[in-house]
């Protein structure tokens, strides 16, 4: 990996989006009963995705974020902000006229506060961008000081800090000091029998924890905070350990997995289009994020069928190319929507 993006990266990225898509059909795709009863969570692609896509991101994030680090202070957040607050902004801006429009009465407190709710994973990672810049300038980067407030976090309550916040921001600093670390340097250097060695132990232990994840794992059902009402300490203590091992431990899976493929594929068309993914996915992950609970959700579907899937996938896949192309084709849409992306 290189001083910038690289195909890799892109491959890994993409390959990300197009399976939180996947997932999000599978929970909401699958008609309204299946969604209700959550059935989904006990789906094995469901469970296999959801187990490390969204940490998965956020590494990623952390990794290319290192090359902003030395940057002004004020650069670093204004550039951010346009590149993730202001595109959240101006979509959620949009969708709330839109419901307007529909009829739906939305009162003002409602109106604004929404904006602290929706989009969960923009605004996870616009604050995992603060959270290091601020440690970096105050703490010259010290591990310590990561440590104290990362294991702080579990003793905040989940109605003051969101759980998937606090799930998903450790992954986003092992992307950043493995980048810092010069990390892809020390494994390049490992023979090839080691690699292997590591690789195959590694997805075994993997694939174990998988077997025996429980619909009371997820970050969405437990939470994370260590003094939960509804959980014991040591059951809080239990879980939080074994989702974080598990989300780290398929996040290497997938990674050496993708590097793989990315040798394999590499200039192929299916590696262009994945690369494009990439490019777009914060287009797509903000149609797929609007499209669950207006239309998926309301699809005449009874159960879940893997040919639904694939056809709602694609077809998200799609709409969000389409409407990327529109947006880019402006520069005002662009700046608003796409938070200045483009090609």
């Amino acid at each position: 990996m290189g001083k910038k993006r690289n195909d890799y990266i892109d491959i890994v990225k993409g390959i990300t989006i197009v399976l939180v898509v996947i997932g999000h059909c599978i929970q909401f795709g699958s008609g309204k009963a299946y969604f209700l009863e959550g059935g989904y969570f006990s789906n094995p692609v469901f469970k296999f995705i959801y187990s490390f896509h969204m940490p998965l991101f956020m590494l990623v994030s952390g990794y290319l974020f290192y090359y902003s680090i030395n940057r002004d202070v004020w650069t670093i957040i204004k550039s951010k902000f346009i590149g993730i607050i202001l595109p959240l902004i101006s979509w959620h801006t949009l969708y709330q006229f839109i419901c307007i429009i529909n009829g739906d009465h939305i009162s003002f407190r409602v109106f604004f506060l929404s904006y602290f709710h929706t989009l969960w994973f923009l605004r996870a990672l616009f604050y995992s961008c603060l959270l290091i810049l601020f440690i970096n300038r105050l703490f010259k980067d010290n591990i310590i000081a990561y440590v104290i407030i990362f294991v702080a976090m579990l003793f905040i309550p989940d109605h003051r800090l969101p759980a998937i916040f606090v799930f998903t921001i450790p992954y986003f600093y092992l992307g950043y000091l493995f980048n810092k670390t010069n990390g892809i340097h020390f494994i390049n250097m490992q023979p090839i029998t080691k690699k292997n060695f590591a690789s195959f132990t590694i997805s075994f232990i993997f694939v174990l924890l998988l077997l025996f994840f429980k619909d009371n794992y997820y970050a969405y059902l437990t939470k994370t905070c260590l003094f939960n009402r509804d959980y014991t300490l040591y059951f809080m203590l239990f879980v939080d350990t074994y989702r974080y091992f598990t989300a780290l431990l398929g996040c290497i899976c997938i990674l050496i997995v993708l590097w793989r493929l990315h040798l394999l594929v590499n200039g192929f068309f299916i590696s262009k289009t994945i690369i494009f993914f990439s490019k777009i996915s914060l287009c797509i992950y903000i149609i797929n994020h609007y499209l669950n609970e207006t239309i998926l959700l309301e699809l005449p579907i009874n159960s879940l069928n893997y040919g639904h899937i694939i056809v709602e996938t694609t077809s998200i896949l799609l709409l969000a190319w389409a409407i990327y192309h529109i947006l880019n084709a402006n520069r005002v849409l662009r700046l608003l929507f796409l938070g200045g992306r483009g090609q």
